[in-house]
């Protein structure tokens, strides 16, 4: 059993045969079954180094009446544990040693210098152990920009765990994710890693790994569960002091990634862009710099709000964040509005516009790590500011890719589970193009098999152009999300068009909706738990009452997803997709969504359910005890006694906490409606209700 590594809930090796299974499992009947598996071939011969959570296993087991070998096989894969999620580990940024780093994370979600030193030298190890990568192998990685605030005491633990075992880590600086993997092709190095949060608030930090150019997938060689097995068994090498420096481990290594654009951006991209009134929120992140000095070089014109990186104001009421789940602003929303949109209601000039310029007005508006996008486009017809999201880029993008590309035909346009259900209807009709579905992350588009992959894309705003990169041995096919590459491009592909406003109207959005649990207990909702079994009853209830309110031709059934602790449903009309619902934890925030997507003329009685829904997931998986719940619980005391929370001076009254935190705790509450925000003020929503999911 030298593979399989059994653990228990305080993330201590254990022998499974040391415990009475009979406490655990109380049917003697499956407590004997529970013995002879183990001992089976099956487990004993398990290919790859993995964790296991035994408590879990074994309730899992004990809800089952007569378990096959094949459903003990589905359970035992279920309680499999990774400290990844869908895009890398991430974590609130410590402020002190940690002697625990793997329980600080699993209890508290604490990333520390301990947990990235131990995490990079277990990935490492890995590789080698594998054959993946030599002795001595060269490691690419980069960095955010956010770590300025900890005097770079992550970096420096990421790179000092990364050249253990004598591999030399070239270090990029602060630049976008898509930088690190694009370099790694470059220069032929087969390892990297970029140290980021993306786009989660400033007082969190993470790591995502990449092989070959490509992110770590969950199963198999090289996979998520294998790198968490190899982090539990480097733990002990914690106990030596890790030597936090301020100079670099690694070699500094210069990097102009405006190349990229260069090469792969029309020539005349200068003439398109100086078209429009061009502004640019980089979300005081990894873009900042080099935007600045790409934009330079071809002479463009721009005004930027979020330029300046300092670590603690990365995606502050700004980036993606700040806009996603926006579909429109109005005048109305102004005071509430991030900078960025207001400087298109505005018109904001900086030196190099026109006075009273009749441009069409855009915004490109990225996250911290630069790997996603959104267009802002200023409607003057209306004063009214649209979002341009995942879909709509990708609805831009589709039809000038495959004009571009008819000598090496691809016709395939690859997309996950949360983007626009409907979306596929309008790639086939309008554009003549297929479609498929895959899981939630990037990760899953950048790695889709198929030759025929013309583009994928997120909700979210990753958008996957593949593309090929030439190093001075060969060419290598380079899939990366790009934000601003992928939004400069659609700004051209409009322009080729002369900005028609088509573009707002060219398909019929299903309605799309997402009910958010904040801080939460994630141990709580797996596939078979109670929080599980809850919602599921009820989904299946509240489906089939409504069904019979209907024409007929309805119907409904679950559908397994890859990730098998996505509770994911299809709703159909005869043979048509007409909607989806499912739930997910958020494999990057503490958080639990509940995601509906849908026709428009059912959404009315379909958001009742979700709404239900996610009511009895926030009653069985809020942590109360979590730290953020309780700023929450002070913040609404504040608001109860004065109506209004100033998010300077109300912040004194607050137990000591920081700036980054108590934004962390209000940007959660903004995007459950449960708090507005003007300025830097916050009143209640018209709901009193403590937590509520809109």
């Amino acid at each position: 059993m030298a593979q399989c590594i059994f653990i228990n809930n305080n993330f201590e090796e254990i022998d499974p045969f040391g415990y009475e299974i009979e406490s655990f499992v109380k049917k003697p009947q499956l407590a004997l079954q529970v013995k002879e598996f183990l001992k089976s071939s099956y487990v004993r011969s398990y290919p790859l180094k993995v964790l296991i959570l035994f408590e879990k296993f074994v309730s899992l087991v004990d809800s089952q009446e007569n378990p096959s070998k094949k459903i003990l096989k589905e359970l035992f894969l279920q309680s499999r544990f990774s400290f990844m999620g869908t895009d890398g580990m991430r974590g609130k940024i410590a402020t002190e040693k940690s002697q625990n780093p793997i329980l600080d994370f699993t209890q508290n979600l604490i990333l520390s210098p301990e947990l990235l030193y131990l995490s990079s030298k277990a990935f490492i190890k890995m590789l080698s152990d594998n054959g993946t990568i030599t002795k001595r192998s060269n490691v690419c990685t980069g960095n955010d920009g956010r770590d300025i605030a900890t005097n770079w005491a992550l970096t420096n633990a990421m790179n000092h765990g990364l050249e253990n075992f004598g591999h030399k880590v070239f270090d990029l600086g602060i630049v976008p994710t898509p930088a690190v993997p694009y370099q790694m092709l470059i220069d032929g190095i087969d390892a990297g890693a970029m140290l980021t949060a993306s786009h989660n608030p400033a007082d969190q930090n993470g790591i995502k790994f990449f092989i070959k150019s490509k992110k770590l997938l969950p199963e198999g060689k090289n996979g998520d569960y294998e790198l968490s097995a190899y982090m539990f068994l480097e733990r002990s090498s914690i106990n030596t002091s890790i030597e936090i420096r301020q100079a670099s481990h690694a070699t500094k290594k210069e990097i102009d990634f405006t190349r990229f654009l260069d090469e792969r951006l029309p020539l005349n991209i200068g003439e398109a862009l100086n078209a429009i009134d061009l502004y640019l929120d980089n979300a005081n992140g990894a873009w900042a710099e080099i935007a600045q000095y790409y934009f330079a070089k071809q002479k463009i014109a721009f005004a930027s709000p979020n330029e300046k990186p300092i670590g603690t104001n990365i995606n502050k009421q700004c980036g993606v964040a700040e806009i996603e789940g926006h579909s429109l602003y109005t005048k109305k929303d102004y005071t509430s509005a991030p900078a960025i949109v207001q400087y298109l209601f505005d018109d904001k000039k900086n030196s190099q516009k026109a006075e009273n310029s009749e441009k069409p007005r855009f915004a490109i508006v990225l996250d911290g790590d630069g790997d996603r996008g959104f267009l802002l486009y200023y409607k003057k017809a209306e004063d009214t500011v649209y979002v341009l999201g995942g879909e709509h880029l990708a609805l831009i993008l589709a039809p000038y890719l495959k004009k571009q590309r008819k000598k090496f035909w691809k016709n395939t346009c690859v997309y996950t589970i949360e983007a626009d259900v409907l979306i596929a209807n309008t790639f086939k009709n309008t554009h003549g193009l297929a479609s498929h579905i895959v899981d939630v992350g990037d990760k899953w588009i950048c790695n889709y098999p198929k030759a025929n992959m013309l583009l994928g894309f997120e909700s979210s705003g990753h958008i996957i152009v593949p593309t090929e990169i030439k190093n001075d041995e060969e060419k290598k096919e380079y899939r990366a999300g790009n934000g601003l590459y992928s939004c400069l491009l659609a700004l051209y592909a409009l322009w080729e068009k002369n900005f028609d406003e088509s573009f707002l109207t060219d398909y019929e959005a299903a309605f799309s909706k997402t009910l958010y649990t904040y801080f939460i207990d994630k141990t709580l909702f797996y596939r078979n738990s109670s929080a599980w079994n809850q919602v599921q009853k009820s989904l299946e209830e509240n489906l089939h009452s409504w069904i019979k309110t209907q024409e007929t031709g309805f119907s409904f059934h679950e559908e397994q997803v890859s990730d098998t602790n996505v509770l994911y449903y299809v709703i159909k009309k005869g043979k048509n997709l007409v909607g989806t619902l499912f739930i997910r934890n958020s494999g990057t925030e503490n958080k639990n969504g509940v995601y509906l997507k849908c026709d428009q003329t059912l959404s009315t009685n379909l958001f009742a359910i979700a709404e239900k829904l996610a009511k009895l997931l926030s009653e069985s998986i809020v942590n109360k005890e979590c730290e953020e719940y309780k700023i929450q619980d002070e913040i609404f005391g504040i608001l109860e006694k004065d109506a209004v929370f100033d998010d300077t001076s109300s912040y004194e009254s607050l137990d000591a906490i920081s700036e980054t935190q108590l934004h962390t705790v209000l940007q959660a509450l903004v995007k459950q409606n449960l708090i507005k925000r003007e300025g830097n003020q916050y009143k209640r929503s018209k709901s009193n209700d403590k937590i509520r999911f809109v």
